[in-house]
């Protein structure tokens, strides 16, 4: 079931996992597509693939990001914990979500 993603919910639905997921990346990249985000580095970890995650946070909130070792390989700066930077972030690409279950 697609929704209209142009008004707001007036009641409760239910979504089947795929729909949730559909919707929400529809919505994100009709709105959103690339974003640069401001934030404080933690949790950087280098896999042995060559893959970077991490954490973009501030004050109220944070976003978990990976940089893929395709796109690493190119930049010059290396990120560190408790650096500060601007980092331009793909939604479409990097869309992942984490969904807290209440049991209602």
């Amino acid at each position: 079931m697609s929704m209209d993603l142009s008004a707001p919910l007036s009641q409760p639905m239910d979504f089947t996992v795929s729909e949730l997921a559909t919707d929400a990346r529809r919505l994100l990249e009709t709105h959103f597509q690339l974003i640069w985000v401001t934030g404080e580095i933690s949790s950087f970890t280098r896999a042995s693939s060559g893959h970077w995650y991490f954490t973009l946070k501030d004050e109220k909130a944070q976003v978990r990001c990976a940089m893929f070792k395709n796109r690493n390989q190119f930049t010059r700066y290396q990120p560190k914990h408790g650096d500060r930077k601007l980092a331009p972030l793909d939604v479409i690409e990097q869309l992942r979500m984490k969904v807290s279950a209440d049991g209602r």
